[in-house]
């Protein structure tokens, strides 16, 4: 198991220009293409046929881009469809050098899809100025919740250490309380990821984590981060540091041979299923 992550600023999907060979985006600029690099997975970009088409997304980044990661954060796409994600020279998708499965595995039972991810870091060649995402007919009209392409993935150079922990934050509403002490609540069916952890070293390893924070303006900016290497079906999360974690690191600790620096990303709420 490893852990991967990529600074804000190694997300460059947003330097593409963007266009669809099939399927038809939402006219309505809130769920229309630029959804795809807006920092909300809870907007997705829409697509409208009806019936139901194969959608090929292309991306072209002018002159050749280095990629070594996708992530998929929020969708609404059906178990085991075989979504691929495709590169070439050329704008020719008949049998483009680089094609890679992004893993689409059966929903959660709350409805929220798993987070899907793509390591192309072990490959050869990586480096194209076309990139494609295929998403063959689904069950309704796919809605894509963010395309995040990571430029660079990144490691801590002291790693985090074996206490980190991947919980969930779910949302409710307490509703009611009778006299006799009976709860109900209200279901919002909305929940996130939180991961926290330490990294133990000397005043000299916050250099990852202060560049972060830095490229990240604190908890502002989202980011990529995957916790175990192995698993690509889910586990891609697009986080922020949180308030607690930027503000932790605004002290500088001087003389401390080994000191615990506190780790903890929030994954940037997906809204209600798609």
């Amino acid at each position: 198991m490893g852990v991967r992550y990529c600074r804000p600023s190694d997300i460059v999907t947003g330097l593409a220009s963007i266009s669809t060979a099939s399927g038809t985006p939402s006219s309505d600029p809130h769920y229309g293409l630029a959804a795809l690099y807006d920092n909300d997975p809870a907007c997705p970009c829409k697509f409208t046929d009806d019936p139901v088409v194969a959608v090929r997304l292309i991306f072209d980044f002018t002159t050749a881009q280095h990629i070594d990661g996708f992530l998929l954060p929020s969708h609404n796409l059906d178990a085991s469809l075989a979504v691929r994600l495709q590169a070439n020279t050329t704008s020719s998708w008949g049998s483009p050098p680089l094609d890679q499965a992004v893993t689409i595995a059966a929903k959660d039972l709350d409805g929220h899809s798993k987070r899907p991810w793509v390591n192309l870091s072990g490959l050869g060649t990586h480096t194209y100025r076309y990139w494609s995402l295929y998403v063959p007919a689904n069950t309704v009209a796919p809605k894509l919740g963010e395309a995040v392409f990571v430029a660079e993935w990144r490691t801590f150079t002291r790693g985090i250490r074996w206490d980190v922990k991947r919980a969930v934050d779910r949302a409710f509403v307490p509703s009611l309380v009778t006299a006799y002490g009976v709860k109900s609540y209200y279901r919002t069916n909305v929940k996130a990821d939180r991961v926290i952890g330490t990294v133990v070293g000397a005043d000299g390893d916050l250099t990852d984590i202060r560049t972060l924070l830095d490229d990240a303006g604190g908890p502002c900016a989202g980011f990529a981060f995957v916790l175990d290497d192995t698993v690509t079906s889910d586990g891609g999360l697009y986080v922020r540091c949180t308030e607690g974690m930027a503000a932790a690191h605004t002290v500088e600790w001087v003389g401390h041979e080994l000191w615990p620096f506190p780790i903890e990303f929030e994954e940037l709420a997906r809204g209600l299923p798609l």
